[in-house]
Protein backbone atom coordinates (compact mmCIF):
# COMPACT_ATOMS: atom_id res chain seq x y z
CA UNK A 1 0.00 0.00 0.00
CA UNK A 2 2.90 2.75 0.69
CA UNK A 3 4.50 1.69 -2.30
CA UNK A 4 1.23 2.81 -4.63
CA UNK A 5 1.07 5.64 -2.48
CA UNK A 6 4.42 6.98 -3.42
CA UNK A 7 3.84 6.08 -7.27
CA UNK A 8 1.43 8.19 -7.20
CA UNK A 9 2.15 11.28 -5.75
CA UNK A 10 5.75 11.12 -7.96
CA UNK A 11 3.57 11.43 -11.00
CA UNK A 12 1.44 14.02 -9.27
CA UNK A 13 2.77 17.52 -10.85
CA UNK A 14 1.97 21.05 -9.49
CA UNK A 15 -0.35 23.03 -11.72
CA UNK A 16 0.80 25.99 -13.13
CA UNK A 17 0.55 29.52 -12.22
CA UNK A 18 -0.99 31.25 -14.71
CA UNK A 19 -1.10 35.03 -13.57
CA UNK A 20 -3.33 37.69 -16.27
CA UNK A 21 -2.78 40.82 -15.44
CA UNK A 22 -6.08 42.67 -16.99
CA UNK A 23 -6.37 46.15 -17.85
CA UNK A 24 -8.64 48.60 -18.75
CA UNK A 25 -8.43 49.93 -21.95
CA UNK A 26 -6.98 53.27 -22.17
CA UNK A 27 -9.66 55.48 -22.93
CA UNK A 28 -11.37 54.16 -19.51
CA UNK A 29 -8.17 55.43 -17.92
CA UNK A 30 -8.07 58.89 -19.24
CA UNK A 31 -12.04 58.99 -18.49
CA UNK A 32 -11.60 58.49 -14.90
CA UNK A 33 -8.80 59.86 -14.59
CA UNK A 34 -10.69 63.27 -15.77
CA UNK A 35 -13.59 62.54 -13.04
CA UNK A 36 -10.87 62.27 -10.15
CA UNK A 37 -9.94 65.64 -11.68
CA UNK A 38 -13.32 67.30 -11.69
CA UNK A 39 -13.92 65.77 -8.29
CA UNK A 40 -10.99 67.75 -6.29
CA UNK A 41 -12.39 70.96 -8.16
CA UNK A 42 -15.84 70.15 -6.50
CA UNK A 43 -14.60 69.15 -3.02
CA UNK A 44 -16.86 70.47 -0.65
CA UNK A 45 -14.69 73.38 1.97
CA UNK A 46 -14.18 70.96 5.49
CA UNK A 47 -15.80 71.87 8.90
CA UNK A 48 -12.57 73.48 11.38
CA UNK A 49 -11.27 70.45 12.88
CA UNK A 50 -9.19 70.71 16.34
CA UNK A 51 -5.83 68.51 15.42
CA UNK A 52 -4.10 69.05 18.97
CA UNK A 53 -3.46 66.05 21.26
CA UNK A 54 -6.71 65.84 23.31
CA UNK A 55 -8.72 63.33 25.27
CA UNK A 56 -11.46 61.59 23.38
CA UNK A 57 -14.54 63.38 23.03
CA UNK A 58 -17.19 63.86 26.19
CA UNK A 59 -19.32 60.84 26.19
CA UNK A 60 -22.65 63.25 26.53
CA UNK A 61 -24.43 65.19 24.21
CA UNK A 62 -24.41 69.40 24.99
CA UNK A 63 -27.03 70.21 27.38
CA UNK A 64 -28.73 72.18 25.08
CA UNK A 65 -29.66 69.17 22.70
CA UNK A 66 -30.57 66.97 25.88
CA UNK A 67 -33.81 69.12 26.28
CA UNK A 68 -35.54 68.02 22.87
CA UNK A 69 -34.87 64.31 23.94
CA UNK A 70 -36.77 62.39 27.27
CA UNK A 71 -34.73 60.40 29.45
CA UNK A 72 -35.60 56.74 28.82
CA UNK A 73 -35.48 57.72 25.02
CA UNK A 74 -31.39 58.73 25.37
CA UNK A 75 -30.64 56.02 27.81
CA UNK A 76 -32.33 53.35 25.74
CA UNK A 77 -30.15 55.28 22.45
CA UNK A 78 -26.82 55.41 24.19
CA UNK A 79 -27.34 51.89 24.80
CA UNK A 80 -27.07 50.92 21.60
CA UNK A 81 -31.14 49.49 22.24
CA UNK A 82 -32.39 51.22 19.11
CA UNK A 83 -32.09 49.43 15.71
CA UNK A 84 -29.42 50.63 13.68
CA UNK A 85 -31.13 51.92 10.22
CA UNK A 86 -28.00 51.79 8.16
CA UNK A 87 -23.68 51.97 9.12
CA UNK A 88 -21.53 54.40 7.00
CA UNK A 89 -18.02 53.18 7.63
CA UNK A 90 -15.88 56.04 7.13
CA UNK A 91 -12.88 54.13 8.52
CA UNK A 92 -9.52 54.78 6.40
CA UNK A 93 -11.09 57.77 4.32
CA UNK A 94 -9.30 61.16 4.46
CA UNK A 95 -10.94 64.19 6.19
CA UNK A 96 -12.01 65.69 2.53
CA UNK A 97 -13.61 62.19 1.55
CA UNK A 98 -15.35 61.66 4.81
CA UNK A 99 -17.02 64.88 5.63
CA UNK A 100 -18.84 64.97 2.34
CA UNK A 101 -19.84 61.37 2.63
CA UNK A 102 -21.06 61.87 6.60
CA UNK A 103 -22.99 64.90 5.03
CA UNK A 104 -24.96 63.18 2.47
CA UNK A 105 -26.01 60.19 4.19
CA UNK A 106 -27.45 62.32 7.01
CA UNK A 107 -29.48 64.44 4.58
CA UNK A 108 -30.68 61.29 2.72
CA UNK A 109 -30.99 58.75 5.55
CA UNK A 110 -33.83 61.78 7.62
CA UNK A 111 -35.31 62.17 3.98
CA UNK A 112 -35.47 58.47 3.77
CA UNK A 113 -37.50 58.16 7.37
CA UNK A 114 -34.33 56.55 8.97
CA UNK A 115 -33.34 56.94 12.84
CA UNK A 116 -30.25 55.29 13.64
CA UNK A 117 -27.40 55.46 11.99
CA UNK A 118 -24.25 53.51 13.02
CA UNK A 119 -21.11 55.65 11.77
CA UNK A 120 -17.97 54.12 12.12
CA UNK A 121 -14.18 56.23 12.19
CA UNK A 122 -11.95 53.96 13.43
CA UNK A 123 -10.29 54.13 16.62
CA UNK A 124 -7.40 55.76 14.78
CA UNK A 125 -5.32 55.73 18.17
CA UNK A 126 -1.57 57.05 16.77
CA UNK A 127 1.83 57.00 18.95
CA UNK A 128 1.77 59.09 22.31
CA UNK A 129 -1.90 58.98 23.16
CA UNK A 130 -3.25 60.90 20.37
CA UNK A 131 -6.90 60.13 19.01
CA UNK A 132 -7.27 59.70 15.16
CA UNK A 133 -8.36 62.84 13.09
CA UNK A 134 -11.61 61.16 12.65
CA UNK A 135 -12.60 60.17 15.76
CA UNK A 136 -12.31 64.02 16.90
CA UNK A 137 -13.38 65.21 13.54
CA UNK A 138 -17.15 63.56 13.58
CA UNK A 139 -17.96 64.98 16.52
CA UNK A 140 -17.77 68.31 15.85
CA UNK A 141 -18.86 67.70 12.32
CA UNK A 142 -22.06 66.16 13.68
CA UNK A 143 -22.42 69.90 15.42
CA UNK A 144 -21.69 71.66 11.93
CA UNK A 145 -24.82 74.34 11.06
CA UNK A 146 -24.82 72.43 7.90
CA UNK A 147 -26.18 68.81 9.35
CA UNK A 148 -26.90 69.80 13.42
CA UNK A 149 -30.29 70.43 12.55
CA UNK A 150 -31.08 66.95 11.58
CA UNK A 151 -29.15 65.25 14.35
CA UNK A 152 -31.20 64.87 17.46
CA UNK A 153 -28.32 63.08 19.70
CA UNK A 154 -25.49 61.26 18.97
CA UNK A 155 -23.09 58.92 21.53
CA UNK A 156 -20.13 56.83 21.24
CA UNK A 157 -21.22 53.15 20.59
CA UNK A 158 -21.46 50.38 22.58
CA UNK A 159 -18.77 47.52 22.09
CA UNK A 160 -20.73 45.63 19.93
CA UNK A 161 -21.19 48.15 17.19
CA UNK A 162 -17.68 49.22 17.31
CA UNK A 163 -16.93 50.73 20.71
CA UNK A 164 -15.02 54.02 20.81
CA UNK A 165 -14.31 53.54 16.65
CA UNK A 166 -17.97 54.19 16.34
CA UNK A 167 -20.62 56.53 17.19
CA UNK A 168 -24.63 56.21 17.27
CA UNK A 169 -26.46 58.94 15.59
CA UNK A 170 -30.54 59.72 16.58
CA UNK A 171 -32.17 61.59 13.77
CA UNK A 172 -34.82 64.03 14.08
CA UNK A 173 -37.85 62.89 12.69
CA UNK A 174 -39.55 64.92 9.71
CA UNK A 175 -42.55 66.60 10.59
CA UNK A 176 -45.36 67.42 7.83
Amino acid sequence: MNDDWETYAGQVKPLEKKRKTVRPPRKYVQLAAGRKAEAERHVDPLPPVVVAREAPPPKNMPASRLADIDRRSYDRFRKGKNAIDFTLDLHGMTQAEAWPQLRRTVETAQMQGMRCLLVITGRGRLGGGEWGVLRRAVPEWLQHPDISHRILAYHPAQREHGGEGAYYVLLRRLRD
